[in-house]
């Protein structure tokens, strides 16, 4: 009956259908005209109108078919919009997806805000006396005794040991009866402190909802209502399934006889893993369910080592704790948000447990009319950065430093760092309390968004580096409790931590990877990022190679990454770089306005020969004088070599690079006058005595510059030989002129002869000095070729000489022999001088 019912119902929806109705008239008039109807009246049946329909159905796929062939060519040419548009629609949903991840970590830090963890209820425990056994609802061992065997909490009933009362769960939120008075009085209690909440932290919410910017004052005054009526419900009926899925562990405790298992308790349900034994890391991958009623139910998961002797069954009838305790992890289930494999560290439960190493669970927990669309991890991430750009990069405010010498005072757990202003700070700090994220996390979280902006903030660099230092004394602190407990060294644990780590090893040693990397890209840029004339900036250049060395240390010595190369090598490799790029830059400001592109700029016509050479040498040396007197006193700590050295070794390979094969071509010589080549390879030599004269290991080396000036010596000397002939012919017709070939006591020879002896010691002294030691030593090959072409041109002028007095005085026989004579010798002592 009910079936028919529906039937008649859907029907009637579809015969009052407006769209049905005119089908109906158009079916009766397509009838009336092609007198078909079989009915006078107008009133068709069931089985006739579904006949039209099918009909007139089959019409309009036929006519469907034709013309999508018709307009087949059409879809062709729209094919590439459709597909744009495709294209920029999942980019909207993208970033629409996006900005539901913003809204709900916004809601969630509210969330936090409206009922904070960190201003927790108290238990109010007193002494009580158990009538029947009962277990400690922490150690889940019994109370013995006779009187007063354990604490009670006279609000919510909670029952354990006086020793466990200390480490027992900070807030006092068990309901045992939800239908006592007591419940209305808690919700009353809550809505109260949530109200005291909202107005006495009116600018945690306006920092908070400026950070985000995804909603309205007034519509922001909407969700927090909305947002304390959620908590109200969810702590008064609560409904959810937790799913606990145990995956492995690593650093227990347990040695000897492993059988290693763990429990897992929500509420009254328990359950366990099988047992694992032999070596190795424990790995289970079992998967439980529960369902749980109360919003801060706490979950229980819990490690253990079996013991299957026959005292230990014993045990288990009297304590119902037969096996050893190896640690646990208490976590309530509101902390508990989308699926995600978190490593816990594990805790001990009595002062006196001996606890080590950490447990990998996937925990995730299906809220009844609540909805997580990310872990709680991943969501901190999102609301510490979505913080860090609001205060640093919005507002400008400056980084908070960090003391390079971490608080001995809070340790462990308890480690507290302020990583942003007061406001943002405690905005953090109560969305890290309630939802579970540890302080190594947060401290990872913080040190990714440093390495990710630290170009655009003032003093990030030595921030990160105390942030590195803190971070290694923390875990270092961490691995110290459990290497007092299993005594196997603190590198291997380290590597177990990090291991276990909720960012991930990987992650992080990717991180200080790209950390390094950007930190080598700013010494590639260190004159454009450091200038010589900004102590602020070269303050920056020293606290990045800080940090560098930081980062290194932390790899070797946290991590156990050996790293390829050294901090020394890893500078001054990244500094040679940045010499590169200034010698490009330099040549590109030396080279003329009317270089074609064509050639070689250093041979381009000027007002002043080989302008090109000398302004490169020029602005070279000012280069290599910042790098001796600046930037390598500055870096010299961290390198074992002089970078100033290093400098002028590079620079004056690249110069070597640019002027060495200039000449050999025969046209090139000839475009500047021979004396300018000259002055151009003086030029040099000074410059080669500046860059290299002090740096160590090129005392003996030959310097080759002199062989790159050969073919210009030479035509030098050929213009040389032309000026000293037809110095001879004229000091020879001023002799002949004013009749000087007389001799007397005081000048045995004439003037022609001294001037041109003179002419040629001039041509000497030029050519020995361009091979005068100063420090450098001396090219012997191209002094030999040098002298040796000079040779042949003394024999030239002087022959020259001879043949003009054998012409012209053929009368004095005797002193043209003693004079010819003369001159012959001292030509020969010349060439042998030479």
């Amino acid at each position: 009956m009910k079936e028919a019912r529906n039937t008649r119902s859907r029907w009637r929806e579809v015969l009052h259908n407006p769209q049905f109705q005119d089908q109906m008239s158009q079916l009766r008039s397509h009838s009336y005209s092609d007198g078909t109807n079989s009915c006078s009246s107008g009133i068709f049946t069931l089985a006739q109108v579904v006949d039209q329909l099918k009909q007139q159905k089959q019409e309009q796929s036929l006519h469907s078919n034709i013309k999508s062939f018709v307009s087949v060519n059409a879809d062709f040419l729209v094919r590439s919009h459709s597909v744009i548009k495709s294209k920029r629609k999942h980019i909207r949903g993208t970033q629409l997806m996006d900005e539901d991840m913003r809204v709900h970590v916004y809601k969630r830090a509210v969330e936090a805000l409206v009922y904070p963890a960190s201003d927790p209820d108290a238990h109010r425990f007193e002494k009580w006396t158990a009538h029947k056994p009962t277990n400690c609802s922490e150690c889940n061992s019994l109370l013995w005794g006779l009187s007063k065997q354990g604490v009670k909490c006279t609000s919510c009933g909670k029952i354990c040991h006086e020793r466990c009362a200390t480490i027992a769960s900070q807030e006092c939120f068990q309901i045992h009866d939800q239908h006592s008075s007591s419940l209305d009085l808690y919700l009353a209690a809550i809505s109260e402190k949530m109200h005291r909440t909202v107005i006495n932290n009116t600018i945690m919410f306006k920092t908070l909802r400026d950070a985000f910017f995804v909603v309205s004052e007034d519509d922001n005054d909407i969700i927090i209502e909305e947002i304390r009526r959620k908590i109200l419900n969810l702590a008064q009926t609560f409904s959810a399934v937790v799913k606990v899925k145990v995956i492995a562990a690593q650093g227990l405790n347990a040695t000897k006889d492993k059988r290693v298992y763990v429990s897992v308790a929500v509420g009254q349900s328990r359950k366990r893993t099988k047992t694992f034994k032999g070596d190795g890391i424990p790995y289970w991958n079992e998967e439980f369910s529960f369902e749980c009623y109360n919003y801060h139910e706490p979950i229980q998961i819990r490690v253990w080592n079996e013991r299957d002797t026959a005292f230990a069954m014993v045990k288990h009838k009297l304590t119902k704790e037969p096996d050893v305790f190896l640690g646990e992890k208490v976590i309530e289930v509101r902390r508990v948000g989308a699926p995600r494999d978190v490593w816990y560290k594990l805790e001990r439960r009595t002062t006196d447990s001996q606890v080590s190493g950490s447990i990998n669970v996937n925990l995730s927990a299906i809220v009844e009319n609540d909805i997580t669309i990310a872990p709680f991890h991943d969501q901190y991430m999102r609301l510490h950065e979505q913080m860090f750009v609001h205060m640093h990069l919005t507002q400008s405010s400056p980084l908070l430093p960090i003391s390079p010498e971490p608080n001995k005072e809070d340790e462990g757990e308890n480690y507290k760092l302020k990583f942003l202003p007061q406001v943002a700070q405690e905005i953090i700090d109560e969305f890290a309390l309630r939802y579970a994220v540890e302080p190594i996390f947060r401290m990872m979280v913080h040190y990714q968004l440093l390495v990710k902006y630290h170009h655009s903030l003032n003093s990030a660099l030595l921030v990160m580096e105390n942030l590195l230092r803190n971070l290694r004394y923390q875990m270092f602190t961490l691995v110290a409790a459990d290497n007092a407990v299993r005594a196997v060294g603190a590198t291997r644990l380290m590597e177990e931590y990090f291991d276990s780590s909720n960012f991930g090893r990987d992650n992080f040693a990717r991180l200080l990877d790209k950390l390094l990397s950007s930190l080598r890209l700013d010494l590639q840029q260190y004159r454009e990022l450091y200038p010589a004339n900004d102590q602020m900036k070269l303050q920056d250049l020293v606290e990045t190679c800080q940090l560098m060395g930081s980062v290194l240390e932390f790899q070797q010595q946290a991590m156990g990454i050996l790293t390829t190369g050294k901090l020394s090598d890893m500078i001054v490799e990244s500094m040679k770089e940045c010499l590169k790029s200034t010698f490009e830059l330099i040549i590109s400001n030396c080279v003329p306005s009317g270089f074609s592109g064509q050639g070689h700029p250093g041979l381009v016509k000027s007002e002043t020969p080989f302008q090109f050479f000398n302004q490169l040498m020029e602005q070279i040396q000012a280069a290599v004088n910042d790098d001796r007197t600046i930037y390598a006193p500055l870096i010299s700590r961290f390198c074992s070599q002089n970078f100033g050295d290093t400098s002028s070794l590079e620079m004056w390979n690249m110069f070597c690079s640019t002027i060495e094969n200039l000449f050999d071509e025969p046209t090139n010589i000839e475009i500047f006058p021979p004396n300018a080549n000259i002055h151009l390879l003086y030029s040099i030599k000074r410059f080669y005595k500046f860059l290299l004269e002090d740096v160590p290991g090129c005392e003996k080396v030959v310097p080759v510059y002199h062989h790159w000036f050969i073919p210009c010596v030479r035509h030098w000397l050929k213009e040389y030989q032309h000026s000293a002939l037809l110095f001879v012919d004229n000091a020879w017709d001023d002799d002949k002129n004013n009749d000087k070939f007389a001799r007397h006591q005081n000048q045995p020879y004439s003037n022609s002869v001294y001037q041109m002896f003179f002419f040629l010691n001039k041509g000497y002294e030029l050519l020995h000095s361009l091979h005068t030691p100063d420090g450098v030593p001396m090219d012997e090959d191209a002094k030999h070729v040098h002298f040796h072409d000079f040779s042949d041109v003394i024999c030239s002028v002087v022959g020259h000489y001879v043949d003009k007095v054998s012409e012209h005085l053929p009368d004095s026989v005797g002193e043209l022999e003693q004079v010819c004579t003369w001159i012959r010798i001292e030509g020969c002592q010349w060439r042998q001088v030479l």
